[in-house]
């Protein structure tokens, strides 16, 4: 009797337990429970507003702080003009102050993805701004936001050329997309940062 009622715990046990895989199984089989928009994810949608243009904007300025290159200006200006001596920074200061940098050093290998990512953030404040709604944002907000966009996308270029010489021009026709994102470094810049300098001044 005792082993009856052993078996019979067992067989009711494995009985809910097996009802429980096959709930869940069918739970996690349905598509509807997998399509699931992520908590805090943007889209276009999200980003074609005034609110969500100027949230780009402001990513545009944060390059300026040089990412996680703390006191990158410090070091790629003050130092090599022997404005500053170089101190707690080590070999990759004495580096900057001796002209001894090279393409391993890793200064100079952070400073180009972080101009170039402030010139990418720029560029899609431009795509975006385009694409929002005449009735979401008026002419004069949308001229500001291009104009501050285009200074910055200026600001970026400019300081990458100062550090590197030799560097391509990226504007907001430029995307993977596009497949033209295979850009010389060879030909000449400055009459387009001095036309982005231009209306910038003209328009601020």
């Amino acid at each position: 009797m005792k082993n009856y009622k052993i078996i019979n715990k067992i067989t009711y046990q494995l009985i809910v337990a097996g009802f429980l895989f096959s709930a869940v199984s069918i739970i996690a089989c349905n598509k509807s429970y997998l399509d699931k928009e992520p908590l805090g994810s943007t889209n276009e949608s999200t980003l074609t507003t005034k609110k969500g243009v100027d949230g780009l904007l402001v990513g545009t300025y944060n390059r300026l702080n040089n990412g996680w290159l703390f006191n990158a200006d410090f070091l790629f200006a003050e130092i090599p003009s022997d404005d500053a001596n170089f101190g707690s920074y080590g070999s990759a200061s004495l580096g900057m102050e001796c002209f001894l940098y090279d393409a391993n050093s890793w200064l100079i290998g952070g400073k180009w993805p972080v101009l170039y990512s402030g010139v990418q953030r720029a560029n899609d404040v431009l795509r975006v701004l385009a694409k929002i709604p005449a009735e979401a944002i008026t002419a004069d907000e949308a001229l500001q936001v291009k104009a501050e966009a285009i200074f910055l996308r200026g600001v970026y270029h400019f300081q990458a050329y100062q550090i590197f010489g030799h560097i391509p021009y990226v504007d907001e026709t430029i995307s993977f997309e596009n497949g033209n994102y295979n850009i010389k470094n060879t030909d000449p810049i400055f009459d387009k940062l001095e036309a982005d300098f231009k209306f910038s001044a003209d328009n601020l």
